[in-house]
């Protein structure tokens, strides 16, 4: 048996069977890289925003403490869930241990192109 289910958008899709789990998002960005963060303690991801570059962000597993994404700000987020971080948009995870964050990007990392904000 297989099941198809929309998750928080209409671009991101879990499908899940007596064999696994898959989640899947459908867009049309042009990815240029893609990584994963898996939170070896509570920790707080991000806390910065690019000039150069737009993100997805996917939390496939466990929960975050908080997000914040631009102007929207969650608490006590529970996976699979997907944000989308323009350019010039600011964004912060704060993981719980165990928790695995997905990024693809429409860029490289660029030590330069990673601009923190003064104050959180």
């Amino acid at each position: 048996r297989f099941m198809a289910k929309k998750r928080n958008s209409t671009d991101f899709f879990r499908h899940e069977d007596e064999r696994r789990i898959i989640l899947e998002w459908i867009g049309n960005m042009p990815f240029r890289s893609a990584k994963a963060v898996i939170a070896k303690t509570d920790e707080a991801v991000g806390g910065h925003y690019h000039n150069k570059k737009d993100e997805v962000f996917f939390l496939l597993s466990g929960r975050a403490k908080r997000v914040v994404v631009g102007d929207v700000e969650e608490f006590g987020v529970v996976a699979p869930k997907k944000w989308f971080a323009g350019k010039g948009v600011h964004h912060i995870f704060e993981l719980e241990k165990g928790a695995i964050l997905l990024t693809a990007a429409t860029g490289a990392f660029d030590p330069e192109d990673e601009i923190k904000r003064v104050t959180e």
